[in-house]
């Protein structure tokens, strides 16, 4: 996979700061957004999905602790 690449499907797994990009994304949505992204990469078909992206963030964030 090429980096151009790459950086669209980051860009289109963030959750946080797509729509207001004046305020700082907490830390915590940052997180979010970078897990977000390196699922992307692993599974691009999440992105058709957004809700079981979402869940499966949850999912990752739980067995992570």
């Amino acid at each position: 996979m090429t980096p151009d690449r790459e950086d669209e499907i980051v860009k289109r797994a963030t959750i946080y700061g797509t729509k207001d990009d004046s305020k700082p994304l907490r830390d915590y949505e940052l997180k979010v957004n970078e897990a977000a992204g390196r699922l992307a990469i692993e599974k691009p078909l999440l992105l058709t999905n957004r809700g079981n992206h979402v869940h499966k963030l949850y999912i990752y964030f739980i067995l992570k602790q």
